[in-house]
């Protein structure tokens, strides 16, 4: 059932690869029964040596050998298979031999303790010096034992061999095989090489870069004695060795070859080596002894380094590189002096990487600001010419955003309609770093335009720069394809629709909209939940006209909305608002660094309510896009209706509000709630441990206190039974924060409702190392110790010490944290009026 729903989800989002996924793989198996009654090919006169390191391979093994045995060119005749058991301790061994006792003259196989892959196809080269080759006939490949070939691998092979003497290396064509769908994927970065079968040149310029060696045929007799560098681990080893291949025998010719299919294995359980490359070694000693030293040795050699050779370097880094971009959590398993080394030899990489080849690299993986901010970050250089990106477009003011990537944040800009200079109206500098470092500046011009003039030019520091609009480039742009994409703009509809959860009222979206129907009756409005919501039955005694989430009646009512006004951000809502003027109403106050989610959203109007929040998002040099254009400070529109209940006395209750762990795992996984794990956890054992205390019995029990608890709702699954003094509750937060004199939660911004009605929280931390280094968070502007509602704590012990010192005092905040509870701009009760008033500024059209 789970499978049905990811189906049909990934119809509708997106049935051109639905259907494309469905042809390769109905494709996939309707194969075997089609080269069953191909002829095979008995005799050839080259020879095929596979050399395969295996570690705990058991699993797919029987998979490896059919693929050779059942070859279309004759396995017996034609192949040797050369097994290195890299100390495998599952049953590798065994399933080796089985097939080694059928094919004894084909299948060799070698023990040896586990020291990688590296070694043990050292091991495989040594072993073959034994062999009696004819090596200018034979082609040596090192295949991976999870991975399998198409049953005319080795026959195209052949084939092409035939007709093209004197190749050092045929590159064949991989192509994943995703084994959780049984299905072929040809999504890999570098498979534009294989459009058609092409002979290339090594001395020529190209930029044909090949990277592994599972998906090559070498050439034996030009291997010589070279060696795989047993120091590179994990994953560039490959291409060290086939890259200093190609530099032994430079101005060889090799050969890409379409029809040689490959398939590389995707386990479903994440397994492979690939999927778990990051280590130190990943970061350190492939730049030091794979990138740098490649580099290094052509250019000693040759007195230069080929164009290629740079790009398959720079392939290598910038995988590593762009997710440590404003997220140096990626890289925590590195210590500071360790990062100082990186960032070293990243540089000297980059003294032997020239400016043209960063800005001619065009593989999807580096955009245009990744490569300029390369060009600074380990360069200090400039690109020679600017590109001017055209963003965004604001049809009522006339307005377009422009946007740049610069080291220097006071160049002169010009934009000239017909030669006259154009007002910036706003300017937003957001900073991209790396590392400490800044990696590039991207200036965000919201520019107001002549739109009855012909012809846009954009001047950076008296220099005409490119403008680039629809991924095309111009140094004169018609405004005529400007005011094309306005008069687009301008048919959109005029409802508003409102949305918080699918399946859950009682945010912002429910409190602006009643604000609406209220104070604007004519507006037409309309508010998405699903039918089977709890919620549904409540909203419609309020009258709200609602509408169930993906029902017809939903998508129908898409297509005349002109605003998406919603507390939540995530794509699977937003998806189906594309063009839909977005505003987001938030679901709390923004306390982390939530930059890299948020600036893949388009957002028109984005409500604030903190000062400090406010100001962490919409300031310059932060990394968030947005800037005073979009950026509200106005109050949430839920604290209105908390306004007027600051001076109301709470009752007796705890309110304990634990949030959810990424690095528990992903509930949307069914396997996810089958695994016990859970229980073994420290999150269970602490909260658990919470909830069962003698001071929380004691203060219900003795005292008369109310002990709620009110978790995330993922959590119920799994904390089912609850001692008689704990009340688990699923009314709305609105009630349980005014009646509640206490929180205790973690790292959730639910606090700021508390510090908006002048009452203390506890933050319960005792994993804090753990959720920022898995990367659940990127700490922001907030820092829980020094601009927190009440204290920090790390374990049980010191909770209940701070519980019982707030108890004594009838639960108020001491005089630093209600210091620091005054972070709000209004407290007035008209949060949703700004938010209205701002929306339908939105529209108000200058001329």
């Amino acid at each position: 059932m789970i499978r049905l729903r990811k189906k049909l989800l990934k119809l509708r989002q997106n049935p051109k690869a639905f259907f494309v996924d469905a042809i390769l793989k109905k494709n996939f198996l309707i194969k075997g029964i089609i080269n069953s009654v191909k002829a095979k090919k008995k005799k050839s006169e080259y020879k095929f040596i596979v050399i395969t390191a295996c570690y705990n391979s058991a699993k797919y093994l029987n998979d490896y050998f059919k693929s050779f045995i059942n070859q279309r060119l004759d396995f017996k005749n034609n192949i040797l298979l050369i097994m290195i058991d890299d100390g495998s301790i599952d049953n590798s061994a065994n399933i080796i031999k089985k097939y080694q006792n059928k094919f004894s003259k084909n299948i060799f196989y070698i023990h040896k303790k586990n020291d990688g892959p590296a070694s043990a196809r050292n091991t495989g080269l040594e072993f073959i010096k034994d062999l009696k080759l004819n090596k200018e006939k034979t082609y040596i490949s090192f295949k991976d034992s999870d991975d399998f070939i198409d049953f005319e691998y080795f026959y195209e092979v052949d084939k092409f061999l035939n007709e093209h003497e004197n190749l050092a290396l045929i590159a064949t064509n991989l192509i994943f095989y995703k084994e959780q769908y049984t299905m072929l994927d040809d999504t890999h970065p570098l498979r534009y090489k294989f459009k058609e079968d092409i002979i290339i040149n090594t001395n020529t310029t190209n930029d044909f870069i090949q990277l592994c060696t599972h998906a090559t045929e070498i050439r034996l007799g030009l291997i010589n004695n070279l060696k795989f560098n047993e120091k590179i681990k994990p994953n560039f080893e490959d291409a060290f060795f086939i890259n200093i291949f190609l530099l032994n025998n430079y101005g060889c010719k090799i050969a890409f070859l379409k029809d040689a299919r490959y398939y590389y294995r995707k386990r479903s359980d994440k397994s492979s080596l690939l999927d778990n490359s990051l280590s130190k070694d990943y970061f350190l000693t492939t730049i030091k002894e794979g990138c740098f030293k490649l580099l290094k040795e052509y250019k000693e050699k040759l007195n230069f380094i080929p164009f290629n050779t740079q790009l398959v370097c720079l392939y290598h880094i910038s995988y590593q590189i762009k997710p440590i971009i404003n997220n140096e959590n990626n890289l925590s398993l590195l210590n500071d002096s360790e990062k100082k080394e990186y960032l070293s030899l990243l540089d000297e990489c980059f003294k032997l990487i020239d400016e043209d080849s960063i800005l001619n690299y065009r593989l999807s993986n580096l955009a245009f600001w990744h490569k300029i901010g390369i060009l600074n970050c380990f360069k200090n250089e400039k690109p020679h010419i600017q590109t001017m990106f055209i963003k965004e477009f604001d049809k009522a003011k006339n307005m377009v955003l422009f946007s740049y990537y610069t080291n220097d944040i006071n160049e002169n800009i010009d934009i000239l309609c017909d030669e006259v200079r154009q007002d910036i109206r706003y300017k937003k500098i957001v900073l991209n770093d790396f590392l400490g470092r800044v990696f590039i500046y991207e200036i965000r011009l919201w520019i107001k335009l002549n739109l009855k003039a012909q012809i846009l030019t954009a001047i950076i520091n008296n220099k005409k720069a490119f403008i680039n609009f629809s991924n095309k480039d111009y140094l004169r742009f018609d405004i005529s394809l400007i005011t094309e994409k306005l008069s687009f703009l301008a048919t959109q509809g005029k409802a508003w629709i409102f949305m918080d959860r699918h399946n859950q009222a009682d945010d912002n979206a429910e409190h602006l909209y009643k604000y609406v129907q209220k104070h604007y009756p004519k507006q037409e409005i309309y508010f998405v939940l699903s039918k089977k919501s709890e919620d549904w039955g409540r909203l419609k005694k309020d009258d709200f006209k609602l509408i169930d989430y993906q029902s017809k009646a939903y998508y129908k009512t898409i297509l005349k909305a002109g605003k998406f006004l919603s507390s939540q951000a995530d794509y699977v809502i937003l998806k189906d608002f594309n063009n839909k003027e977005f505003i987001f109403l938030q679901h709390g106050v923004i306390l982390n660094d939530l930059h890299e989610w948020l600036n893949s959203k388009n957002i028109s109007l984005f409500i604030t309510s903190s000062k400090n929040e406010y100001k962490a998002i919409a300031s310059d040099f932060s990394k968030y896009k947005f800037g005073k254009k979009e950026v509200l400070l106005s109050g949430l529109a839920r604290h209105d209706s908390l306004t007027n209940t600051i001076l109301i006395t709470p009752t007796n209750t705890i309110l304990i509000t634990p949030s959810w762990r990424r690095y528990l795992g992903d509930f949307s996984d069914i396997n996810f709630y089958k695994n016990n794990n859970f229980y073994k956890s420290e999150f269970f054992i602490m909260i658990n441990n919470l909830l069962q205390s003698d001071f929380l019995k004691e203060l219900a029990q003795k005292h008369g206190y109310e002990i709620i608890f009110r978790p995330h709702p993922i959590m119920l699954n799994f904390f089912k039974k609850f001692p008689i003094h704990i009340k688990v509750s699923n009314e709305s937060y609105q009630a349980l924060l005014k009646r509640a004199k206490l929180m205790i939660t973690d790292y959730s911004s639910i606090s700021f409702e508390m510090a908006y009605l002048n009452k203390p929280v506890i933050y319960y931390q005792f994993d804090k190392k753990e959720n920022f280094n898995n990367h659940t968070y990127q700490q922001g502007y907030f820092n829980y110790e020094k601009n927190g509602f009440g204290p920090v704590v790390y374990d049980l012990q010191s909770l209940l010490k701070e519980l019982e010192l707030l108890s004594k005092n009838d639960f108020k905040p001491d005089k630093k944290y209600l210091e620091n509870m005054q972070v709000f701009a209004y407290k007035d009760g008209k949060a949703c009026k700004r938010i209205i008033d701002a929306i339908l500024e939105l529209d108000r059209v200058e001329s």
